[in-house]
C-alpha cells in the first residue's frame, strides 16, 4: 500500500505540529515546510501528491505559493487551510490555484476531506 506524501506549509509550529499528527493518523506521510519558499524547494526535490497549504505567510502567502506549484504541475490536489474568511480568500485567488478551502475552525470537515482524497489516490 502506497504512503500518499503530504506537503504541510505552515509557518505556525503548532499548526504543523497538529497537522502532521492528523496526517499521520490517516495513513498519509507527512513533509512538512514553515514558509512558501521552503515549500516550492521541498515541491521541486520530491514527489508530493497533496499539498496543505497555509494562506496567511512571511514572504510568498499561500496562493502566491500555490500558483507556482500549479505552474509546475496543474494537478496537485492543495487545500487552503485558514483563519481568513473564506470567501474574501477564495476572491483573491484570481487563478484559482487552490482546489479546496478549509476553514482552521472547521476540523471536522478538513479529516473527512483528506480522507477522501487520500482514498481516491489509493483507486
Amino acid at each position: 500500500m502506497k504512503k500518499n506524501r503530504i506537503l504541510i506549509v505552515d509557518d505556525t509550529p503548532s499548526n504543523l505540529t497538529f497537522l502532521t499528527q492528523l496526517v499521520g493518523k490517516l495513513g498519509g506521510n507527512p513533509i512538512l515546510a514553515s514558509s512558501g519558499e521552503e515549500a516550492l524547494q521541498k515541491f521541486d526535490s520530491q514527489k508530493i501528491d497533496l499539498i496543505i497549504m497555509d494562506f496567511q505567510m512571511p514572504g510568498l502567502n499561500g496562493i502566491e505559493t500555490s500558483i507556482k506549484i500549479k505552474e509546475i504541475k496543474f494537478d496537485i490536489p492543495i487545500l487552503l487551510f485558514t483563519m481568513s474568511p473564506l470567501e474574501s480568500v477564495k476572491a483573491f485567488d484570481e487563478k484559482n490555484a487552490c482546489d479546496y478551502y478549509i476553514s482552521k475552525e472547521d476540523i471536522p470537515t478538513l479529516k473527512t476531506l483528506l480522507q477522501t482524497l487520500l482514498d481516491l489516490s489509493e483507486q
